[in-house]
């Protein structure tokens, strides 16, 4: 039996519909929180042509159109999700993104990969990102949100959702979009939309962070590594073709 097909088939019931509310208020007030995560980073130019793999139920299309991004379009293999992102009037598809992505060329500004790569296989992870460096323009961006294996709670990120196939850390990331072909790229902490109570967490992680940093420095020495990795739970990359 296909594991992956059977966990797909009804992910949105077995496990996004259990820690997410679908109701028009808090749709649009999360997808609006989820596309301010990302603006620093998005073009300037509201028509550029995007492509968000791993849309789900549409959230971050859903947040870009409403930030102006009008030709912004989605992909995603849990065709249940897809079923509640069109009750938005989203331009989805139910499918998988490196079937989808082979054979384009040049065709997108921009490609988002949230929430993504840690379901794919190493093998499946390079045949993604060789046919989404296929499918930009030239020096379009391939911008990735993943969770952080070199957090404190990389263990947990990683086997938290029985679809998860692998962890990724700043320097395997970038290892990999070197070898398929990305330059100029770029890792942070993904530190999430900002509010009051954002705000507030990120105060209360600084001794955290910093004891967990010497706790760093004392097992692998003082170094780079050890002083620049990020700590976060999540890790924003972007790339250029």
């Amino acid at each position: 039996m296909d594991y992956k097909k059977l966990l797909y088939e009804k992910y949105y019931k077995t496990r996004y519909s259990k820690t997410n509310k679908l109701d028009d208020e808090t749709y649009h007030k999360t997808a609006c929180k989820l596309v301010s995560a990302f603006k620093v980073i998005l073009p300037s130019d509201k028509n550029v042509k995007i492509l968000d793999c791993a849309c789900g139920v549409g959230y971050l299309v859903y947040g870009l159109k409403q930030a102006g991004y009008i030709k912004a379009e989605g992909v995603d293999i849990s065709a249940d999700q897809i079923v509640e992102a069109e009750k938005h009037g989203l331009a989805v598809i139910a499918g998988d993104a490196i079937a989808y992505l082979d054979g384009r060329t040049g065709e997108y500004d921009v490609i988002i990969a949230s929430d993504l790569l840690e379901h794919f296989t190493k093998t499946e992870l390079v045949q993604f990102l060789r046919v989404a460096h296929k499918a930009l323009k030239d020096q379009a961006i391939l911008i990735i949100k993943t969770p952080n294996a070199d957090s404190p709670f990389g263990c947990g990120s990683r086997y938290r959702d029985l679809t998860h196939e692998l962890g990724l850390t700043k320097d395997s990331i970038e290892q990999v979009l070197e070898l398929t072909g990305f330059s100029d790229i770029k890792t942070i902490g993904y530190k999430g939309a900002y509010s009051v109570l954002n705000g507030l967490r990120r105060s209360v992680n600084i001794p955290f962070k910093l004891f967990w940093r010497m706790f760093m420095l004392s097992e692998i020495g003082i170094g780079k590594r050890a002083l620049n990795v990020p700590l976060e739970l999540n890790i924003l990359v972007t790339a250029k073709k």
